[in-house]
């Protein structure tokens, strides 16, 4: 009886694990192309190596201004799963 507890939780955890797993942020913005994220995300990727010296200099990617550049062009970076409308962007942290 007890093992069957014990297997119950395992697959459980296990199970939610899975299921919690494909979640990844997305930037959403209903009714955008693929083609127009491209182009704000090529655009707020520039605006963001150039943010400094430094950034230019390396190619590194200023996360903030990155963040913030698509968000002023109306997308919303949500921790989600794959679907229509939702594209990934620059992401480093997920």
């Amino acid at each position: 009886m007890r093992t069957s507890r014990l297997l119950g939780a395992a697959l459980l955890i296990a199970g939610l694990a899975l299921g919690l797993g494909g979640c990844r942020y997305y930037w959403v913005k209903p009714e955008v192309t693929p083609e127009t994220f491209a182009r704000d995300n090529d655009a707020c990727l520039q605006e963001a190596r150039s943010a400094s010296p430094a950034t230019a200099r390396y190619n590194i990617v200023n996360q903030d201004i990155y963040r913030a550049c698509l968000t002023t062009r109306g997308y919303d970076r949500q921790k989600t799963t794959e679907g229509p409308g939702r594209f990934r962007g620059y992401e480093g942290d997920d």
